[in-house]
């Protein structure tokens, strides 16, 4: 399976071995903030029958009875370049999706908040924290 095809949210995870891009906590946390389910590997057999798709993830010194133990309870079997892809996939487009507020809005917050306008001092920290601070100064004095 290739890390395109996979989807990290709503799935379940497991992971046997050593991972090299990572430890195995850093990986099912990362699924976990993306909307997916980790369990043990202790748990492979309990958890298959479950309605989504099931992947362990097989590392380095996985053990080969457990990789047959997964495969033989239906278990998919993806490698750590499959989770990294769908993890920087869904990173992406998790970010992609936050909403931006436009600079109009941010500003008329900003008026709203300083009853029109600033202090100098107000006016100095926000510059100190702005990139584009005249153009921002002069929409907010118009």
């Amino acid at each position: 399976m290739s890390g395109a095809a996979l989807t990290i949210q709503g799935n379940t995870f497991a992971v046997l071995g050593r991972l090299r891009s990572m430890t195995q906590d850093e990986a099912m946390r990362r699924v976990r903030h993306l909307g997916g389910r980790v369990v043990g590997h202790v748990m492979l057999r309990v958890a298959s029958g479950a309605a989504s798709a099931q992947y362990v993830v097989v590392g380095q010194r996985a053990g080969g009875w457990r990789v047959v133990q997964a495969r033989s309870a239906g278990w998919q079997l993806i490698t750590e370049q499959d989770l990294v892809e769908a993890l920087t996939r869904a990173e992406a487009e998790r970010e992609a999706a936050r909403e931006v507020v436009p600079v109009a809005d941010a500003i008329g917050e900003l008026r709203a908040l300083f009853d029109g306008r600033p202090s100098e001092e107000v006016w100095r920290q926000l510059c100190a924290q702005l990139d584009a601070c005249d153009s921002t100064k002069e929409m907010l004095l118009d």
